[in-house]
């Protein structure tokens, strides 16, 4: 048990890296102790993972690999070999000898290898991880990562209209430019939030188009008033894992002018997030 709870701390510190398993892609992440190990994997609309001790760790390895005998944590340190390379890397190349089987709310990642020159069967059974998991490993980092960005940006927005302040004070005080190219327009914030916003929606809508069910949620969330049967309509349309949906949900946050609005967008969509609304 000591070695999961450290497991699950080193796996939370633990970035998500870009694979390939088969034709499908995948965020995945992983932490390898001496006896157990936890990995998460995601394809930003459903979320699975798996842990595993020492206990079931010899179970399926007897198992899967019958004439194969070898203690624990030899077969725990063979498959961190096999898998951590990858997450070093994270270069979305396929993974050689791996393949994936996805079955309901389950996902089974098989591997075939050689162990000391034995063939070397395992299987990571995935089930689909619980909601307060989902946002501890990616919700919650999103949007430390989102308010780190957007302090960022206000950061550099004010330093960019400080120095078009020094600029237009040494104009007019007679000064000017040596080479007319160097010469750049006064920098307007508006317009630069406008022009990020319309190239973000349109990226999202390239890469991960919006479900119907999320285009209805979101006309629905723009409706100032929630009558009773429209809120059971919302319900219906719950979709817990969408991922690209939530980062458009953070993006329109993130970018309201105001802070206090911001917050209130922020519990509001906490809230439906809690209330399993998508």
């Amino acid at each position: 048990m000591a070695e999961l709870a450290k497991l699950a701390d080193d796996l939370l510190a633990q970035p998500w890296i870009s694979v390939h398993i088969g034709d499908s892609p995948f965020l995945l992440k992983a932490s390898f102790g001496d006896a157990a190990y936890k990995l998460m994997l995601s394809d930003l609309d459903s979320v699975w993972w798996e842990e595993m001790n020492s206990d079931g760790l010899e179970q399926r390895a007897q198992e899967l690999n019958k004439r194969l005998k070898a203690p624990v944590s030899a077969f725990c340190r063979h498959l961190r070999e096999a898998v951590v390379p990858l997450l070093r890397g994270g270069s979305g190349d396929p993974l050689p000898g791996f393949s994936c089987e996805r079955a309901q709310n389950l996902i089974s990642i098989s591997l075939r290898t050689d162990l000391s020159g034995v063939p070397f069967y395992w299987t990571f059974h995935c089930t689909e991880a619980p909601l307060s998991m989902v946002s501890r490993h990616m919700i919650c980092p999103l949007l430390n990562m989102m308010q780190a960005l957007h302090r960022q940006t206000r950061d550099l927005m004010l330093l960019l209209e400080r120095k078009d302040a020094e600029i237009l004070d040494y104009k007019e005080n007679g000064a000017t430019l040596s080479r007319d190219r160097l010469e750049t327009e006064t920098f307007n914030a508006e317009e630069f939030k406008d022009r990020f916003l319309a190239e973000e929606r349109r990226t999202v809508g390239i890469l991960s188009p919006v479900s119907k069910k999320h285009k209805t949620y979101l006309q629905l969330k723009q409706k100032k008033k929630w009558p009773r049967q429209l809120l059971q309509r919302v319900q219906k349309l719950k979709n817990r894992h969408s991922i690209v949906f939530v980062l458009q949900q953070l993006r329109e946050i993130l970018f309201l002018p105001s802070q206090s609005r911001r917050k209130r967008k922020a519990r509001e969509f906490l809230a439906d997030f809690k209330n399993g609304l998508f």
